[in-house]
């Protein structure tokens, strides 16, 4: 029988996935007992808002130093921050961005292009490799797409982006393009995982520099965080157990337990939202399959730093500047910074900011404040040395941003991408989580979809007759093949198809041309 303590479904992880799918089981089904498993003393996960003095430090307000960039395309997140009352707003793009690369920087307008130390050879070669990467997203939408899940897993990005570029200008673009969508450093991931990225975040075009339309558009008010504060206020805080951490799942055909450090729950299914590298510390009777967890180990992380500085004004407004900084090159740029936007609004002012590199920082002990102070008031303005208030923090490891895989790793895409397709039908245990979703793999928007699913397979389950159509398109295997068929970046094949078989293309119109100049030749003899 069951335990005080038991519910129908018990979430394990707080993140914005978790408590999308509790909230997902509570809108669809209030009757259901649902019990959200955190194993730190707070909700949010890789959402993390942290309060910050404005207006010259007569207030607070939050900001992100975890996960918070959406876009405009990611319509069924904005949707779903409807639901939730909560509002998006756009980074500021008005003014000239400032690019770095060697001894020598630039400002210009945001625009497709604009980035002025590339000479014509290597923005030819730029293109040539962002059309063979979006041809390559093309291939592995088809459902016979072994041969190049194969050949991308067996190289670095690395070696593949040396195949197409050679250009150390063009190498140093596309490295900083990495490094700012994933967090992960080119040489640590496979080509494949870089390629699946791309797919699943609607093309690599969204990655390029200096455009309006990129991964960095729209932020959170009120912080990602917000997200899960406002979930567990729906649902009810005594339905989130914070500090609980979970050590083993024992699931058979009646019934799931979830043994904690503290207790132990009995339940009727399991949603674990937990970064995949996190269950590998979870005992799981009976055990999952050897080629998921061989997955999950042959995966990478890499440190990132994230910091935001508030201040009185936009003082950088004064030189027509947007706030928006890409340091392609550090070893000659004036500090650690890779890449920065303004975040401010009509309530504050503010600059965030990210940092590739290995050394640590926390929030009490902030390494890099004073380097990146001093950065920002080099291209910025001198006013940048006095913020209201700073905050910085490193993301590594099991806290990292993003999952990569590494070299060889062709299971992930089968094992974790789509976990689900095959453990619903072994055990009473289901997944969730920005890594486990082909939609926007490793954004908020992820997490949010992989929430939404979770939650909806439960329901299959245990309450199937609360299900529309519209549900069922999400959870049947069918829809699962058409959500994967994701829009091309450009409107229509003729551009992959030309360069596919450019040589095909060239031969048969030398020929043809030819041809033309010998039957002219004849007719003209004639």
């Amino acid at each position: 029988m069951y335990n005080p303590n038991d519910a129908d479904v018990i979430i394990i992880g707080g993140g914005i996935a978790g408590l999308t799918a509790a909230y997902c089981l509570y809108l669809k089904e209030p009757t259901l007992d649902i019990l959200v498993l955190e194993s730190t003393d707070q909700i949010g996960g890789r959402a993390f808002s942290v309060p910050l003095l404005v207006e010259g430090g007569k207030r607070i307000s939050y900001f992100d130093l975890g996960a918070q960039w959406i876009t405009e395309e990611q319509n069924d997140l904005l949707t779903f921050l409807d639901s939730l009352g909560i509002r998006a707003q756009a980074t500021q793009k008005e003014g000239r961005a400032i690019t770095h690369y060697l001894h020598t920087y630039t400002c210009h307008q945001h625009a497709k292009g604009q980035l002025t130390f590339l000479n014509t050879s290597e923005k030819f070669q730029f293109a040539k490799f962002i059309i063979k990467v979006e041809m390559l997203c093309r291939k592995l939408r088809e459902s016979d797409n072994s041969r190049y899940v194969k050949e991308l897993s067996e190289v670095t990005l690395e070696q593949f982006i040396n195949e197409t570029v050679s250009s150390n200008a063009i190498h140093a673009v596309i490295t900083h393009m990495v490094l700012c969508s994933s967090g992960l450093q080119p040489g640590e991931v496979s080509a494949l995982f870089y390629i699946f990225l791309c797919l699943s975040t609607r093309g690599i075009c969204h990655q390029l520099p200096t455009m309006d339309d990129t991964l960095f558009q729209l932020t959170i008010k009120g912080g990602a965080q917000t997200i899960c504060h406002r979930i567990a206020e729906t649902i009810g805080r005594d339905s989130v157990v914070t500090d609980e951490q979970v050590k083993c799942i024992f699931s058979n055909s009646k019934f799931v337990e979830v043994k904690t450090k503290h207790t132990t729950y009995r339940c009727r299914s399991v949603i674990v939202a937990v970064p995949p590298n996190e269950v590998l510390h979870i005992k799981f009777v009976p055990p999952l399959p050897v080629t998921y967890l061989n997955a999950v180990r042959e995966t990478c992380t890499s440190t990132v730093t994230s910091f935001v500085a508030t201040f009185n004004k936009q003082f950088w407004k004064a030189f027509e500047l947007s706030g928006e900084c890409f340091f392609f090159d550090k070893t000659t740029s004036k500090g650690p910074i890779n890449y920065c936007t303004d975040i401010s609004t009509n309530d504050k002012v503010a600059i965030a900011g990210r940092i590739f590199e290995e050394k640590l920082t926390t929030r009490k002990h902030p390494v890099f404040k004073r380097e990146v102070l001093e950065q920002l008031a080099y291209y910025l303005g001198e006013e940048a040395l006095s913020p209201t208030d700073y905050c910085e923090m490193s993301w590594t490891n099991h806290s990292c941003q993003m999952l990569g895989w590494r070299i060889g790793n062709d299971d992930y895409i089968k094992e974790i991408s789509q976990a689900y397709d095959r453990q619903v039908k072994d055990f009473e245990i289901f997944w969730a989580g920005a890594e486990t979703t082909n939609d926007w793999y490793g954004y908020v928007a992820g997490a949010v979809h992989s929430g939404l699913r979770a939650a909806l397979e439960v329901l299959y389950m245990l309450r199937p007759a609360v299900l529309n159509s519209t549900d069922m398109t999400v959870i049947t295997p069918t829809s699962r093949q058409q959500l994967a068929r994701f829009k091309n970046t450009y409107s229509d094949y003729s551009v992959y198809t030309l360069v596919e078989h450019w040589k095909l293309i060239v031969s048969v119109c030398l020929v043809t041309l030819v041809a033309l100049w010998r039957l002219k030749r004849a007719m003209f003899l004639l």
